[in-house]
């Protein structure tokens, strides 16, 4: 695993990279993960969902655990370290369904184990979708452990029904959610292949041309926005009816973007004290050193030297606000100012959901603390393309 440092030194030098080329292929940062054996894992979310019958997100991350048990077939699971989703990882940017395709085990009693794995994650499946209806993650994956189970005529059918739903929403979409992932388009490539070629071209068709469609939608992107005065919530900063140009997805090209308010600036990086922001690559979002990450956090946790969950000090050099003033998306002189500038001494890279938000947004309460002591939270806001 790379030190601190080292990621420092290779999130500075991608940085670097940035002021002098155009483009280039990102990667994303690692996540740690360990592997724990099933038992473990099952063990503890099983404890959870007993206190907390009613969880739906904790009843649907057992049902997932049993679920990639009897795909992978294997006596361990990989985890988070960080105890994020229940401890489950998943991949980066999953899938609604985020199991692959099932192997088999090597032995009469691996596969008994992964069948009864089936079949109790079939019951919370259940249990899911009755405490949370609506939840793509819990709707879909009923309609995969259902298809898993050899039962093609009624898996059909629960592909459909959710399908049918899944595209009254998803046909008016005008962007994809942060990942990318659709219902239609994840439960078309889980139906397609239980359907005739012949007798069902016509609805094959249709989801093709349905699939290709979503496909074509531009992804959002998330950086962090620091208020400028103190008593603001993440709506506050928000402004969803703005079109502003910028390159806000590190392309190179600008498009129209909603953007913040004057009661904001962006957190940047400015390591030559330029003050020009060229692109979404100097922000501290899922693209920052043109490496993809979860949140803007993620990104700020790699200049953490110390690993103490904040920036301070030396840690801070190169770290700016940008506040554009005439919502023009362009750094005018004199809107770019370095965080010391602007009174602050230390950043956090410590962070939660906002679960009221529509974007479950990520945000950490002290995210900025000023010369005087006071602190003031910071949003890791969704930019969405318009």
């Amino acid at each position: 695993m790379p030190t601190p440092l080292s990621v420092r030194a290779a999130a500075l030098g991608l940085a670097a990279a940035a002021a002098v080329a155009g483009t280039a292929p990102a990667r994303y940062m690692r996540v740690e993960t360990e592997k724990v054996p099933v038992e473990r894992v099952v063990s503890n979310l099983e404890a959870h969902v007993k206190e907390n019958p009613k969880d739906a997100k904790a009843v649907l991350n057992l049902a997932r655990a049993h679920a990639m048990a009897y795909t992978t077939r294997a006596g361990a699971l990989e985890v988070r370290k960080d105890g994020k989703n229940g401890g489950l990882w998943f991949g980066y940017e999953p899938p609604f369904v985020p199991f692959g395709k099932s192997g088999k085990g090597k032995d009469a009693g691996a596969e008994a184990a992964a069948k009864d794995h089936l079949l109790k994650s079939m019951a919370l499946y259940e249990k899911a979708v009755k405490l949370a209806p609506g939840d793509p993650a819990a709707v879909l994956g009923r309609a995969w452990v259902i298809d898993q189970s050899g039962d093609k005529a009624k898996a059909v059918e629960a592909y459909r029904a959710v399908l049918r739903d899944g595209w009254a929403k998803d046909k008016d979409l005008t962007a994809l959610g942060l990942g990318g992932h659709t219902v239609t388009a994840e439960a078309a490539g889980y139906l397609v292949p239980l359907l005739d070629a012949t007798k069902d071209a016509a609805e094959i068709a249709d989801l093709k041309t349905k699939t290709e469609k979503l496909k074509q939608l531009p992804r959002p992107i998330t950086p962090i926005a620091v208020p400028l005065r103190d008593g603001l919530g993440a709506a506050d900063l928000e402004d969803t009816r703005a079109a502003v140009r910028f390159d806000a997805d590190g392309s190179g090209i600008k498009k129209r973007w909603t953007w913040i308010t004057k009661d904001a600036a962006w957190l940047v990086y400015d390591p030559a004290g330029r003050g020009e922001v060229d692109s979404a690559l100097q922000f501290f979002g899922s693209v920052t050193f043109w490496l993809f990450w979860e949140h803007g956090y993620a990104a700020l946790s790699a200049l953490d030297d110390d690993r103490d969950g904040r920036l301070t000090g030396v840690e801070l050099r190169g770290l700016a606000l940008w506040r554009d003033a005439n919502g023009n998306g362009v750094a005018d002189p004199g809107e770019v100012q370095s965080v010391t500038e602007a009174g602050i001494v230390a950043v956090s890279c410590r962070h939660e959901r906002d679960e009221s938000h529509p974007d479950r947004i990520a945000f950490s309460r002290a995210g900025v603390t000023l010369r005087d002591g006071r602190t003031r939270p910071t949003f890791d806001l969704v930019l969405k393309p318009r």
